[in-house]
């Protein structure tokens, strides 16, 4: 082992886990500081029933998947068979670790929002499920970004942090490592100490200065980060001995000959480690698998263990970004890489398909990158049953942009003959998103697949966004009285009233707009969610200068609607139309009736702050700080409080005064406008108020 804190966690992990009570563990550390040598070792001397890589994705799906294919392997099928019905990979994963299992997870960090520093959330939700039953089974994750261990998924878990090597353990790696090559005189043993210092202790580091004195000299190497060399006898930050580690790489990178560099570049576009067939499909044509294995082996730039290869994760990233630049050896790649993945999908008789879900995995990224469709149409078919479970109508959508694109490519693959509905709106969704120029077509043609009787009103609201921007506002109307047949009055039909409006006011028909709001209001029942259209028709009539139509409109929704059903929007609104026509006093009188009316988990705060913003504005200072305070008694905790709280602290901070009110006006009716009228145009982008 490398150090003593490794070899006590080693220690640690075979000989007192198993009678611990806490079933997860996380080994946290800097990139580099060992975590891998240590579970290596555990693997060593204790039965590893699957060990993986977290995936590049961030997903739970796809870590459930290579998992599924490493247990089966050990004969371990319920993640497998799970995949192959279509049922919930993360209980048959929970039904695993009842089992004396073991299992490792490197680069957890990828499963980790750096932001809070928390896993996220279906992963911090299972991990927390599985740390309480207390289960024999017995989960390592290894990490090099730090987490936050106050949350409730870490409650049950135990932590073990590994540090960088101490000057003595880093000399004594460097000579290891400098015996091992025959270049003991390339570092005096004097000066061992002082480079591992330099080094931060962190053993990849040491390895690959090591290989790099193979070509330059060490004096020549401790210039390429001037101030890492200054600091040398100080605490050395993370990120300077990352800058250090990148810049010794990028020098032994261009000592590599052409043929190696190039292959490497290829060679890149593996997100895992292959076996030695993956690294042959990647050589470039006269060039010899021992040659290329030795050549990046001596300089420490790929890392072998048993059997399997992998690149040094900035070489792999600094490779990759070299390779994009030539679209077509890139594409080349991932051909090549794809290929290596589905030949295990070449078998006509697969019995378990689930048993492949690594492979499937890997194969549907490299199939998309090298646009292949054909290929992934034929792999994706045979986990039909697993996409109909994670793609829904409530499916998240994917906001980063690769992942993105990769489930459109398996969607469209899958659902060339036709799919289930839910799965046609998901697609059409996140075509819609990405805007591509063919990309609106596309999303309509999906949405009007993903349209029927059963459909939610979701769906029809996109639905109609995209017929009214393709095809026009006459093929929304016909789409949109479809929707309204087909979406029951209590299940969000107002949304379908409300989107066909705003789209009818914004290609100029304001009068059919409103008639059809009107009977959209004849329709639904007060407590269905009456709200919108009301506030949608006041819009309407304001904007075409009816202003007092739209008030009177308001108000009959007041009187219509009950309380406890997002009437503080309403209230808002007749408000600000009321001090627009110079009313003040009215708006005041309003508010006051509203905050009799309004509990005060509906959002009743906006109302005082909408008060306090008018009274103040109609000179009476001391009014609005009295109807702050008074809000302060009725809203006992949470953000809403806070958001009274900071109002009131404000207001007694002049001159600032006039913006925070401006502030506080904008803020409010964001937070009223996305919740009770979504499609309206000033509802778009806006946070909106989240109902209790």
């Amino acid at each position: 082992m490398l150090g003593e804190k490794h070899r006590e966690i080693a220690n640690w992990l075979v000989d007192k886990w198993s009678s611990d009570s806490r079933c997860v563990c996380v080994i946290e550390g800097f990139s580099g500081v060992g975590k891998t040598e240590v579970a290596s070792e555990f693997e060593r001397r204790a039965q590893i029933d699957a060990r993986i890589d977290a995936p590049e994705s961030g997903t739970l799906d796809d870590l459930l998947l290579e998992l599924s294919e490493r247990l089966a392997a050990q004969s371990h099928t319920e993640l497998a068979d799970a995949i192959n019905s279509g049922k919930s990979m993360e209980v048959a994963f929970e039904s695993v670790l009842l089992k004396p299992v073991r299992i490792i997870i490197d680069e957890f960090q990828r499963m980790i929002d750096t932001g809070n520093g928390t896993p996220l959330n279906r992963v911090a939700a299972l991990i927390e499920r599985v740390s309480k039953r207390g289960a024999p089974g017995r989960l390592l994750l290894l990490s090099h970004h730090g987490l936050d261990k106050t949350r409730r998924w870490g409650e049950r878990v135990a932590f073990k942090t590994l540090d960088g090597l101490s000057p003595e353990e880093g000399a004594q790696l460097l000579g290891q490592l400098l015996t091992d090559r025959g270049r003991e005189s390339d570092i005096p043993p004097g000066r061992r100490p002082e480079i591992s210092r330099w080094l931060g202790g962190n053993p990849r580091a040491m390895r690959v200065l090591v290989g790099c004195l193979e070509q330059e000299a060490l004096d020549d190497l401790t210039g390429v980060v001037p101030e890492a060399w200054e600091a040398r006898d100080q605490q050395v930050s993370q990120s300077l001995i990352s800058r250090l580690e990148r810049e010794l790489l990028m020098r032994a990178l261009q000592n590599l000959d052409g043929p190696s560099a190039a292959t490497l570049e290829r060679l890149a576009v593996f997100r895992k480690a292959v076996a030695n067939d993956g690294v042959t499909r990647m050589l470039i044509d006269g060039l010899a698998l021992d040659r290329f294995l030795a050549a990046l082996s001596s300089r420490f730039l790929l890392e072998q263990r048993a059997g399997w290869y992998s690149l040094n994760p900035i070489v792999r990233e600094i490779s990759l970004h070299r390779l994009k630049d030539n679209a077509r050896a890139t594409q080349a790649a991932h051909r090549a890489a794809a290929a290596y993945y589905t030949r295990h999908f070449s078998s006509k008789q697969i019995v378990n398909a689930g048993a492949l879900g690594g492979a499937f995995v890997e194969a549907r990224y490299h199939l998309v990158q090298a646009n292949e469709g054909e290929e992934l149409s034929d792999i994706v078919q045979r986990f039909g049953e697993h996409l109909r479970s994670i793609y829904g109508w409530t499916t998240p959508e994917a906001h980063d942009a690769g992942q993105r694109d990769e489930i459109i490519g398996v969607l469209s693959a899958y659902l060339e003959s036709g799919g289930p509905r839910a799965m046609e709106y998901y697609l059409a969704r996140l075509l819609y998103a990405r805007r591509r120029a063919e990309d609106p077509q596309r999303a309509l043609d999906h949405a009007r697949k993903g349209t029927g009787p059963h459909s939610p009103a979701a769906a029809w609201v996109l639905r109609l966004r995209l017929e009214a921007e393709v095809a026009g506002t006459d093929a929304m109307m016909k789409a949109a009285r479809l929707g309204i047949a087909a979406v029951p009055r209590d299940a969000g039909l107002n949304s379908v009233y409300t989107i066909a409006a705003d789209q009818l006011a914004l290609a100029g028909r304001a009068q059919d707009a409103i008639d059809l709001i009107e009977e959209g209001i004849s329709k639904i029942a007060p407590d269905k969610g009456l709200g919108p259209l009301y506030i949608a028709e006041a819009d309407l009539l304001a904007a075409t200068g009816n202003v007092e139509d739209a008030i009177l409109v308001l108000r009959q929704g007041l009187t219509t609607i009950p309380a406890e059903h997002n009437l503080f929007g309403i209230y808002l609104r007749v408000a600000e139309m009321l001090v627009a026509e110079g009313c003040a006093g009215d708006a005041v009188t309003l508010l006051k009736d509203g905050i009799t009316r309004i509990p005060p988990n509906q959002n009743l705060y906006t109302l005082y702050l909408m008060l306090a913003d008018t009274v103040f504005d109609s000179g009476h200072k001391e009014d609005a700080i009295i109807a702050l305070e008074d809000g302060l008694k009725r809203i006992p905790s949470g953000e809403a409080r806070d958001a009274l709280q900071s109002a009131l602290k404000r207001l007694s901070e002049p001159p600032r005064i006039l913006w925070r009110l401006q502030l506080l006006r904008e803020w409010s009716h964001e937070q009223e406008g996305n919740q009770v009228f979504p499609g309206s145009p000033r509802a778009r982008g806006a946070p909106g108020a989240r109902a209790a």
